[in-house]
């Protein structure tokens, strides 16, 4: 019998399975009550910073819930202050960075360090619990990164509804100076991403929250190149997974950009992606991850979690791609404890 670690790593090779091996994104959160516990003695930025808490809360899903991989507990804007940027997480009022980024000469400083020695500390703890699982590392990729920074890290826009709109008026009125952003948080992430692997994570995942907002001729010419870039980077045999929200316009250009799981957002089903994929003779893909809706989880009717999720599994069954059950998105802090057990539950039902 495979260990949850060999079942998600056979899937990242495009192996299928009767039963997918499940993660979702955020699985450490505000969700859980063993991490609020947590986080009413530390401010995020110190949790993040301090890789024995990190390690733990990282742990916390795997061992509540019995999940197939453990990511890594940290936020993707934490490498930037290692860049002469300066990060703030309010607990309200939304994030703040300021400074000038500095990327000409890419150093190991303390805030990648400490996700690094938190990745070495959660491999000693599973393996002290027993607990056979993939350990995943993660980046955020260079738009969205950018995004970030040009706005000043604060999420008011967002909720405004304008988040990114300086993003795109600074490649349409720049974009020689924008393209050389992104080179530079290319050079970041490559680097941070080629830290954690040294550190010992069986498999990584880019996140490109807001590339998503983009034309697709703006997306070709900004956006992939660097996630090319990036993943070509990277050993060649390492499961490269890439997330992107709002993916359906570009699937069939990341069909050969590198990454060999392609994560999808509950906006479009697996069966589309599958068929967008083959429309690109280059296609390189060889795993789906996704795609329960995570809004599904906040609701007061555990049926409707199960019959969402194996809708999901059901589908992916009859494509030719490996498939790792996950949400479409991150898990939400109203999730409900009882509706993250349905979900797994009904991923694991023959």
């Amino acid at each position: 019998m495979l260990s949850s670690k060999e079942l998600i790593l056979a899937a990242c090779k495009g192996e299928k399975q009767n039963i997918p091996p499940l993660w979702f994104m955020r699985q450490a959160g505000r969700y859980l009550p063993e991490y609020r516990n947590i986080r009413q003695k530390v401010k995020f930025l110190e949790l993040c910073r301090n890789p024995d808490l990190a390690a733990e809360v990282s742990v916390q899903p795997v061992e509540i819930f019995g999940l197939d991989a453990a990511i890594i507990f940290s936020d993707i804007l934490l490498p930037l202050a290692d860049f002469n940027l300066s990060l703030e997480f309010p607990d309200t009022g939304g994030i703040k960075i300021s400074g000038d980024l500095e990327i000409d000469n890419f150093k190991i400083g303390e805030n990648i360090a400490a996700t690094c020695q938190a990745i070495k500390i959660l491999k000693q703890k599973l393996q002290a619990k027993n607990l056979e699982v993939a350990v995943l590392g993660f980046a955020g990729a260079p738009w969205t990164l950018a995004n970030y920074i040009l706005e000043g890290g604060t999420r008011s826009a967002a909720l405004k509804g304008e988040f990114g709109d300086k993003a795109k008026k600074e490649a349409w009125l720049k974009p020689t100076e924008t393209k050389a952003l992104m080179h530079k948080l290319s050079l970041m992430t490559i680097n941070y991403l080629k830290a954690q692997i040294e550190a010992g994570v069986d498999a990584i995942q880019l996140f490109d929250t807001w590339a998503g907002e983009l034309s697709e001729r703006d997306f070709l010419e900004f956006v992939l190149p660097s996630l090319k870039f990036i993943f070509s980077e990277l050993p060649v045999d390492l499961p490269k997974i890439l997330y992107i929200k709002g993916i359906s316009p570009y699937i069939q250009h990341l069909a050969d950009c590198g990454a060999s799981i392609l994560s999808i957002d509950w906006k479009t089903s697996l069966a589309a992606a599958a068929l967008r994929l083959e429309t690109n003779k280059n296609n390189k893909i060889v795993a789906l991850q996704g795609n329960l809706d995570p809004l599904i989880l906040t609701l007061d009717n555990t049926e409707i979690v199960k019959t969402q999720t194996q809708a999901i599994v059901q589908e992916a069954r009859q494509l030719k791609y490996g498939h790792i059950m996950n949400l479409g998105h991150g898990i939400t802090p109203q999730a409900k404890i009882e509706n993250v057990q349905a979900f797994i539950q009904a991923t694991r039902k023959l």
